[in-house]
């Protein structure tokens, strides 16, 4: 029998916590304290306490956040929903990241005892969270004072989801009658995201009621099969996927569910899936990445795959500037064209942090429409963003004005205060240059990106070429 190895420590040992040795709640004098070691001739023990210790000086600096941030939602001239914009377009986060900062905020000044918890470094931001997201919104916070002190108990050694289970079965304790009536309201906050997890990935998630999920599953589950065939190395998972994403591509390629109802429009063109992709790429002359709406970078192979696919939409840009090449009429219909053409370069809405795909957003005229005028004047690449509805109400009513900077493509908000905010322009594709930058200066590597023998995007001229040619 191998003999246990010896222990550095003694059991029972515990890491030192330095918010002993300075006064309390002093965030300077915690970091301060922990900046002071020599890393490289401190004690292992040391050093995973002091990263404990920074820790805690990350929960002290967002109770002072929160702290701030629940004095403006106070303010007249602010308010909680408000705050969330200024939040948005200040940090260039999502609105979800800056809703969840506000509404933390809110919760921590209702709920005194996990703000203090949270100041002293004693709990963690996720505890905090686990806490106050099993709390019930609305009614009186007090109510709730016996589930928080009963759930605190013990918080500093339960794992976050451990505590919000914790939590949760607290409340419905408290409440059973309540607790019943949420769960049937709860039906509302049903929905399913789309997530980017990179490597050509995706995670599709959907929130639904038990019975509507167990359904789908079981269909998914017989269309895979419960046996596999042979030869076919997919495991079940793999099966259970290709199954699901089989019933799309069908509905997809017919524009119509399987009882024939059609499939609503969206900008007046029937619902399609966009990949923008150089032309050079698309015909193999180099490897530049492609952008696929909805999700973001792809590989040139698989931007190659699906622009082959008639049920696709292709845009082509020029692979020397990576801008998009406004197609001719040839072939598209100039409305159609125009809308791809803006939802393929602005990727999202145009605001900062916004992450709403630009086929889901709508196409704002930054300089308001003027009936009196031609519309072709108006209506164009030049004088349109796409924009959520959020933010276009923003623009319209909400105080809020964007200009785009001529050269860049970027948009500069001005928020009702007059406060300036930058949102940069979303890159489509890799220049040849960008792309020569970052390759290994290996002399047997292809240059730009091209393959063995074929020349640099453009031609040795540089010239990109006719935009409408190949006839795509």
């Amino acid at each position: 029998m191998e003999s246990e190895r010896p222990r550095p420590f003694a059991a029972g040992t515990r890491l030192p916590d330095f918010r002993d040795v300075v006064p309390a709640r002093d965030v300077a004098a915690l970091a301060a304290a922990l900046s002071d070691v020599d890393l490289s001739g401190a004690p292992s023990v040391d050093l995973l306490a002091r990263a404990v210790g920074w820790d805690q000086v990350i929960a002290m600096a967002q109770a002072a956040q929160a702290g701030v941030l629940g004095e403006l939602t106070t303010r007249s001239e602010v308010g909680a929903f408000r705050l969330v914009d200024e939040l948005q377009a200040a940090l260039s986060c999502t609105a979800y990241q800056a809703q969840r900062m506000v509404t933390r905020a809110e919760g921590l000044a209702a709920h005194p005892r996990v703000s203090d918890e949270l100041a002293s470094g004693s709990l963690d931001l996720r505890r905090v969270d686990a806490v106050l997201d099993a709390l019930p919104v609305g009614g009186d916070p007090r109510r709730w004072d016996g589930v928080v002190e009963a759930a605190l108990d013990d918080a500093p050694l339960l794992s976050p989801p451990a505590l919000r289970r914790l939590a949760e079965k607290l409340v419905i304790a408290a409440e059973p009658a309540q607790a019943e009536a949420r769960c049937a309201r709860a039906r509302a906050d049903r929905g399913l995201e789309l997530r980017p997890v990179g490597d050509g990935m995706s995670l599709l998630t959907a929130l639904l009621p038990a019975p509507a999920a167990v359904t789908v599953f079981t269909v998914v589950d017989a269309l895979a099969g419960t046996a596999r065939d042979a030869g076919d190395e997919r495991d079940v998972h793999q099966r259970r996927a290709d199954a699901f994403a089989r019933l799309f591509d069908t509905i997809a390629a017919t524009g119509a569910l399987p009882d024939g109802t059609a499939l609503p429009r969206k900008h007046r063109r029937r619902a399609e899936i966009q990949v923008t992709v150089a032309a050079t790429t698309l015909l193999g002359l180099d490897e530049m990445p492609g952008e696929l709406a909805g999700f973001g970078p792809i590989p040139a192979g698989m931007a190659r795959e699906i622009a082959r696919d008639g049920t696709w939409r292709r845009l082509l840009t020029d692979p020397v500037t990576g801008t998009l090449v406004e197609r001719g009429t040839a072939t598209y219909r100039p409305g159609a064209d125009l809308t791809a053409f803006v939802i393929a370069r602005d990727v999202t809405c145009t605001f900062m942090g916004c992450g709403q795909p630009g086929w889901r957003c709508e196409l704002d005229h930054r300089e308001p429409f003027d009936a009196e005028r031609p519309a072709d004047e108006q209506t164009t690449a030049a004088n349109l963003d796409a924009r959520c509805k959020h933010h276009h109400e923003q623009k319209t009513s909400g105080g809020w004005s964007v200009r785009r900077v001529p050269g860049s493509g970027a948009c500069e908000w001005t928020d009702p205060w007059g406060i300036t905010f930058t949102r940069l322009a979303i890159p489509i594709t890799l220049t040849a240059a960008a792309l020569a930058a970052i390759r290994h200066r290996d002399p047997d590597e292809p240059r730009w990106g091209c393959r063995p023998g074929a020349d640099p995007p453009g031609g040795p001229t540089g010239s990109a070429g006719d935009p409408d040619e190949p006839p795509f």
